[in-house]
């Protein structure tokens, strides 16, 4: 957010929240104890306050200071991450993660993808929702070039409209209504489309705007329903999908879980953006709660390739499955720590000093070839 005096701590917590349920739910599977089934459903969460974070970002920004701000927000903490990770993959065997059922590729070329943020495959699952958000980021980036913060209201219109036919047949089919394979995208690049999770950055978005006071139309307010609406049928559509490929979980525990877990964190990023203004926190509990929202980033690139190291070293013969996962979860959020308070400020630092730099000579070269 950008001003201290009504920053919104509450997303912050429910950030952490949401990074923490994804986490323990890729841990899941490890000797087949299932903790957590509807985890998965915080990555829808992270969307939505991605869509209330990014329009409240560009309120008042150039296009220019907004692209810069998204690389220096997402790209440091990924490389550093990325690195971190790749060098904890290799110094066990890759069967030891398989055996945890945690997805990752210790390859150069994954480590690669997950460096630039472009292809089909990366280190570790977690790195999937990032080209979704570069995608966000352009259609706001777009929004700032040709008119401003207002238009945020037209991608928003946008995203809706376009990911209703999809959301739709897609949740058709999965209930057995439709028989069309290619509706299954997968955690491909197709994402990036933006037809399956455009809901959820819509629904933030208007959030941001419903909270800000702006004059909201009638048919933004059937807008904002239909997107909480679209928000329910892909979730939905993950639960029916997720039950069908584990046959201990009802099915019914799932969706309901699963579609609660989504609404009250939802409502919740409404309740942080509505009374932020108004909420009154000791300097200490704002501190605490920036800091959890700064460890967010890197605790959800990082949780799978250290719990997965940790996990491979603490056996079971040392400690009972669940204490071996909260020391796989406490080692990621300390080293989720170090990277947000020392290893990013200092890697963006670095690069913000290169941007002046960078410009200059691309002015220069402008200039010589004019």
């Amino acid at each position: 957010m950008n001003k201290s005096d009504d920053y919104a701590y509450g997303i912050d917590a429910l950030r952490f929240f949401a990074a923490m349920i994804v986490a323990v739910f890729h841990h899941r599977t490890v000797e087949g104890a299932m903790i957590m089934p509807f985890g998965w459903v915080g990555v829808e969460i992270f969307f939505v306050i991605s869509g209330v974070v990014i329009a409240n970002s560009a309120h008042g920004s150039s296009p220019r200071r907004f692209l810069i701000g998204r690389f220096l927000r997402l790209y440091p903490a990924a490389w550093i991450a990325g690195i971190a990770s790749f060098a904890l993959m290799s110094s066990i065997p890759w069967d030891a993660y398989k055996e945890q059922g945690i997805g990752v590729v210790p390859q150069l070329g994954a480590l690669a993808r997950s460096m630039t943020l472009v292809g089909n495959y990366y280190i570790s699952s977690a790195y999937w929702t990032l080209p979704i958000e570069l995608a966000f980021y352009f259609l706001i980036f777009l929004a700032l070039c040709t008119g401003g913060q207002l238009k945020l209201v037209a991608i928003a219109r946008a995203l809706i409209v376009l990911s209703s036919p999809y959301l739709i047949a897609a949740f058709c089919q999965k209930i057995g209504l439709l028989n069309l394979p290619w509706l299954e995208v997968g955690f491909g690049l197709t994402n990036m489309l933006l037809i399956r999770h455009g809901c959820f950055f819509a629904l933030g978005i208007y959030i941001w705007y419903l909270t800000e006071g702006y004059p909201v139309k009638r048919t933004d307010l059937l807008l904002f329903l239909a997107a909480s609406i679209l928000a329910m049928i892909e979730i939905s559509t993950g639960a029916i999908h997720a039950a069908a490929t584990d046959s201990v979980m009802s099915s019914t525990f799932l969706l309901v879980s699963c579609i609660m877990t989504f609404a009250v964190c939802t409502y919740g990023v409404y309740l942080s953006m509505r009374h932020r203004k108004t909420l009154r926190l000791a300097p200490s509990a704002k501190r605490v709660l920036r800091a959890l929202g700064l460890v967010t980033y890197p605790l959800y690139l990082m949780h799978e390739a250290l719990g997965g190291f940790i996990l491979y070293h603490v056996t079971s013969d040392m400690a009972p499955y669940l204490v071996r996962v909260a020391l796989a979860l406490a080692a990621t959020i300390i080293a989720a720590y170090a990277v947000s308070a020392y290893g990013e400020p200092l890697l963006r630092n670095y690069l913000r000093s290169l941007i002046p730099l960078l410009s200059m000579k691309f002015m220069k070269r402008q200039g010589a070839r004019e």
